[in-house]
C-alpha cells in the first residue's frame, strides 16, 4: 500500500509542475489532510462509495480506494486537465479503476441515478472534516476560495 501511495503522490506532483492539477497548498499537507478525514469514519460508511466532488487529482478518492480493497469510489470533476490525470493514474491499474466512476461534470449536473443520495452524504462528512481542519489551521474561507 505504502508503494502504490507514494507513486501516486509522486504523479500528482510531476503533472502540477504542468498542469496546476492540486492548487496552491503542497500535496503534503493535502495529503495529511485527507488521511485525517478519512480516518475520522467509522465502519458503517465502509460500504459507501465515496464521492469526491471537485476531485481535482483524487487526494480523497484515490487513498479511499488504496486503503481498501472493497472500497468505491467516484470523482466528479468539471475541469478536463485534472480528469486527464485520474483517467491517466488510474487506468494503470486496473484493481483501482474498476473501482472507479469518473464523472466529467459539476456535482449539480450529475444525475441521481449515476451517484445515490447516500454516497454524497459520505463526502458531506468528509468535507465538513476537512473545514474543520482547515479552521483549526487558521485558513480562512476565503483563503480556501482563493485556493
Amino acid at each position: 500500500m505504502k508503494q502504490i501511495l507514494s507513486d501516486y503522490y509522486q504523479a500528482v506532483k510531476v503533472w502540477d509542475q504542468k498542469h496546476r492539477i492540486i492548487g496552491k497548498t503542497p500535496i503534503e499537507v493535502l495529503v495529511e489532510e485527507s488521511f485525517f478525514a478519512l480516518s475520522t469514519l467509522d465502519d458503517s460508511w465502509k460500504a459507501a462509495c465515496l464521492v469526491d466532488v471537485g476531485a481535482g487529482a483524487g487526494i480523497l478518492g484515490v487513498p479511499w480506494l488504496i486503503q481498501d480493497p472493497e472500497a468505491k469510489a467516484a470523482f466528479v470533476e468539471p475541469d478536463v486537465k485534472k480528469l486527464a490525470f485520474l483517467r491517466a493514474w488510474l487506468s494503470g491499474r486496473a484493481d483501482l479503476l474498476k473501482r472507479s466512476l469518473i464523472v466529467g461534470s459539476r456535482l449539480e449536473d450529475v444525475s441521481r441515478e449515476t451517484i445515490p443520495k447516500e454516497d454524497v452524504m459520505l463526502q458531506l462528512k468528509l468535507a465538513l472534516q476537512y473545514a474543520i481542519n482547515e479552521a483549526a489551521r487558521g485558513v480562512t474561507p476565503e483563503a480556501f476560495a482563493a485556493d
